[in-house]
């Protein structure tokens, strides 16, 4: 698995540095630690927020943040991550699913940061969306995830990486397969209605089922 993550990350700063220099917008790829073998879930949102500018060429080990920035735990929140904080952890409310969040690999469809989709969508060319898509599809041959937890519900996305039998599951989720794995999705955090407190812990009890916890 090493080896083959390792030229992973290489083809990604390869084809991402150019792109991210003329399009001045920074990219990384996990918001975690860099991804182990057969991790329980692996999170996926569509793309980091912010729009930090191009700073320097990455490394193929400059392509995680280093923590989990999507960890709801009391001591462990990413100041600069606090809105989607805020969301996530009206679903995950029970220790039981912080501690499957908090150990998750948590990464992107998308790896440039933009402020909102709609942005992503209008500086994202179809060569760069291509090129992510198949990236993601072999990191999760590489690292082979027991689960696989989508941030983002809109069927095209999941369905461009290969994601099948994509159905409605209830309180804005839904459910598909990809390649035998079984997947759940969840709305964008920045979707804010669907994260009431209601439907929050709703989505708490579908998660915790599909987890088996």
């Amino acid at each position: 698995m090493e080896k083959e993550l390792e030229r992973w990350c290489y083809d990604v700063v390869d084809f991402c540095n150019p792109k991210a220099e003329q399009l001045n917008l920074d990219y990384y790829c996990f918001q975690s630690a860099m991804p182990t073998f057969e991790p329980e879930l692996l999170v996926i949102g569509i793309n980091p927020g912010g729009c930090g500018p191009f700073r320097k060429a990455r490394a193929k080990d400059e392509l995680s943040q280093g923590h989990n920035i999507y960890d709801v735990r009391e001591g462990h929140i990413c100041p600069d991550n606090l809105k989607m904080v805020r969301k996530l952890s009206r679903v995950f409310t029970t220790p039981l699913l912080q501690n499957a969040l908090a150990t998750a690999t948590t990464m992107n469809i998308y790896y440039f940061n933009t402020q909102n989709v709609q942005k992503m969508n209008s500086v994202l060319n179809q060569e760069i969306r291509m090129f992510c898509q198949q990236k993601l599809r072999e990191l999760i041959h590489i690292v082979k995830p027991k689960h696989i937890l989508f941030l983002c519900t809109e069927v095209k996305e999941l369905a461009a990486v290969g994601v099948t039998g994509i159905k409605n599951s209830g309180y804005y989720t839904k459910i598909g397969m990809f390649e035998g794995i079984k997947t759940l999705a969840l709305p964008n955090p920045g979707f804010y209605r669907a994260y009431s407190y209601t439907n929050g812990e709703a989505m708490g009890k579908i998660i915790t089922e599909y987890l088996n916890l």
